[in-house]
């Protein structure tokens, strides 16, 4: 379809303009298509697409762009701070938004993947950025419900499922740029945003994580992911272990970030205690005790 092709083509060059104009580092900018969606560039990509189009078209924006790139950025934090159930852990102490999501203990959830994911990697996150809405679990769920209530009201109408169907009568659409706009989002990757289908707050992750900090002997209400990826903290499953023994001489050992996806990917009945913990200030390993509250996280 020429109107599709051109529309994503212009979409491909406001993308590479993003991309000029953004001195984020590291890289965190919205799709070339919610930006499309929004004026002035929305007006100006759906204009006279018989017209020779280029980059130079969208510079006289840029001043636009850097104000829509900013009111993005804190919409979507807004958006997934509201995703949070913090307030009522945090002993009646007011945080701010930013510090809430920056947190070790703060980690999202894909539609598509079981990676727990951490801010700000959710705004750029690859399931996100590289698949359209229309692939979102939370809307095929409702696929198999779909068929199974067809299935059934051809049983109860005794429809012979061969039976070949009344071919349906021609529909006269005029197919314009406003009839072809709304399924760009079949083909082109809508990115995060406000409301965006498929991410919640991933509470198995969180609680796990809250565990090992703790044990590493910080405060999970207030150590930010940052600083406990430069805490560098080691575990060891003793469960992966015991099953390598006679196998390998070499042992399971792993970040602490690899150890909250290995603590909520294993049975329900694997625990924090299954864990040993690397100890650099006496350069030994030791086990993690848990505490009453630790216990009742991870369901023990």
């Amino acid at each position: 379809m020429k109107i599709r092709s051109e529309l994503t083509f212009r979409i491909s060059l406001l993308n590479t303009f993003i991309l000029q104009v953004s001195s984020n580092v590291p890289l965190i900018v919205p799709t070339g298509l919610q930006i499309a969606s929004l004026n002035p560039f929305h007006s100006l990509i759906k204009s006279d697409l018989s017209s020779s189009f280029s980059l130079a078209n969208f510079y006289p924006f840029e001043s636009q762009l850097l104000d829509i790139l900013s009111s993005w950025r804190e919409d979507t934090d807004r958006y997934l701070f509201s995703l949070v159930p913090y307030p009522s852990s945090f002993k009646g102490k007011e945080k701010s938004s930013a510090h809430i999501l920056k947190l070790a203990t703060t980690f999202f959830r894909c539609y598509k993947c079981r990676d727990p994911i951490s801010y700000p990697r959710v705004l750029m996150h690859e399931c996100l950025i590289n698949t359209n809405e229309s692939d979102v679990g939370e809307k095929s769920a409702h696929v198999d419900q779909t068929r199974q209530e067809v299935e059934k009201v051809r049983r109860l109408l005794h429809v012979d499922r061969k039976t070949p169907r009344e071919p349906r009568p021609p529909r006269n659409v005029t197919v314009t740029v406003d009839t072809v706009w709304p399924s760009l989002s079949m083909y082109l990757p809508v990115g995060m945003h406000v409301g965006k289908p498929g991410v919640t707050f991933d509470e198995e992750s969180h609680n796990v994580a809250r565990c090992i900090v703790e044990a590493c002997g910080e405060d999970s209400h207030s150590i930010s992911y940052s600083k406990m990826q430069e805490k560098d903290a080691r575990l060891e499953c003793l469960r992966c272990s015991r099953a390598r023994q006679g196998k390998s001489r070499s042992r399971p050992v792993m970040s602490w970030t690899m150890a909250v996806s290995q603590l909520w990917f294993v049975d329900v009945g694997s625990r924090l205690s299954d864990f040993i913990l690397f100890s650099r200030s006496s350069m030994s390993w030791r086990s993690i005790m848990m505490k009453p509250h630790q216990r009742s996280l991870l369901g023990g």
